[in-house]
């Protein structure tokens, strides 16, 4: 049997706000309005929908993601005895995807910081749209100069780009200097560092390769765009940002479902018990292969009436068609996995209590 496509759901995996509930309308719909007053001229966004949505993630950062296609999904290799399973992260959404974590919104000082952020990845959008996909130093950096400029035009202060920078920077080397202690010296790959291993005064290629520009020289990129400005927005004072929009957290179904259980105050073996049940709470069983194929032939079915007849888009929903009933009961795509496989994010903690509850067990049989 092929490894098996193992696809999970980029809202679970990263502990997204969800778009469904009353504060993920709320950070949506202000995300949406900055994004129209940065790139409103530029993007309709009624033809072209995004989800706008926070991430619970501590740590600074802000993230564009296409919708998955299936040109984007990974193939399951059927060439080896053994071959490996395939892991894949994959947007649940038939839209792109925007993003700040919790700790962006925490780090930055006003909402032009905010906005430099966004406008960068709104500008990622921009590029994939034109059918670029595969992202690069060239991208990261024209991302930067005209997030800068899209601010600059939405009336914004562009110079908090570079106070973000300078300030990420700092952040950054703090962060490597606490690994390196935690880790008793060992070096520490920052995605933000210039490329040298200070201790030695040695090149990182590894850094050096990777897609995102180093910090220096965004702060150096960004020094240049500015010095082309300073004429116009040396007046410009940067505008407050109410992050009370921004009161949410993510809902862990685990946390939720020992809550509902009133699992602190049980004894251990009830514990367990609860625990698996949890298991089965969250768990989304794999259907079979014909069983999946047999569901997706029902939707496409489905939507085939809404199409007029002739045109592409039903021709070509027909040819899927096809395409679907020649897999029903095909045993070479024995071990397909529909849906999301979101469990995998919530197994080790799981595990981790089933830990736990060993030690509290002799604990409490002990004389």
């Amino acid at each position: 049997m092929g490894g098996l496509l193992l696809e999970e759901d980029l809202f679970v995996k990263t502990s997204i706000i969800g778009p469904d509930t009353a504060e993920g309308q709320k950070i949506h719909a202000f995300l949406l309005a900055r994004a129209k007053a940065l790139v409103g001229h530029l993007i309709d966004f009624d033809k072209t929908p995004v989800a706008f949505v926070m991430s619970d993630d501590k740590e600074p950062n802000a993230f564009f993601v296409p919708f998955t296609s299936k040109s984007e999904k990974p193939e399951r290799d059927t060439s080896s005895d053994r071959p490996e399973n395939i892991r894949y992260l994959a947007n649940p959404l038939d839209t792109f995807v925007i993003g700040v974590t919790k700790g962006l919104v925490g780090f930055v000082d006003n909402l032009d910081q905010l906005d430099y952020n966004l406008a960068h990845e709104l500008t990622h959008m921009s590029i994939n749209g034109y059918g670029v996909f595969n992202n690069s130093k060239g991208e990261e950096a024209i991302s930067d100069l005209h997030a800068v400029d899209l601010v600059y035009d939405a009336g914004g202060d562009p110079k908090q780009a570079l106070i973000f920078e300078k300030k990420i920077k700092a952040h950054k080397k703090e962060l490597r200097r606490k690994r390196k202690q935690d880790q008793g010296g060992d070096d520490y790959y920052d995605y933000y560092d210039d490329g040298h291993d200070e201790s030695e005064g040695s090149i990182d290629w590894g850094r050096l390769l990777d897609v995102h520009i180093t910090t220096n020289n965004t702060i150096s990129s960004i020094e240049a765009s500015l010095t082309r400005l300073s004429h116009l927005i040396d007046d410009r004072k940067p505008a407050e940002l109410d992050k009370s929009i921004f009161d949410a957290g993510y809902r862990d179904p685990v946390d939720d479902f020992l809550k509902d259980n009133n699992f602190e105050h049980k004894r251990p073996l009830d514990k367990l018990k609860i625990l698996v049940d949890c298991i089965d709470h969250i768990s989304f069983q794999p259907d079979s292969a014909e069983e999946f194929y047999r569901s997706k032939l029902n939707g496409l079915r489905a939507e085939l009436p809404t199409l007029p007849e002739g045109k592409i888009d039903y021709l070509m929903k027909q040819d899927e068609i096809e395409e679907v009933q020649s897999k029903i009961g095909n045993e070479s795509y024995e071990g397909y996995f529909s849906g999301a496989i979101s469990e995998k994010k919530y197994q080790q903690k799981l595990a981790s209590l089933v830990d736990g509850l060993t030690y509290e067990a002799q604990r409490e049989v002990r004389p």
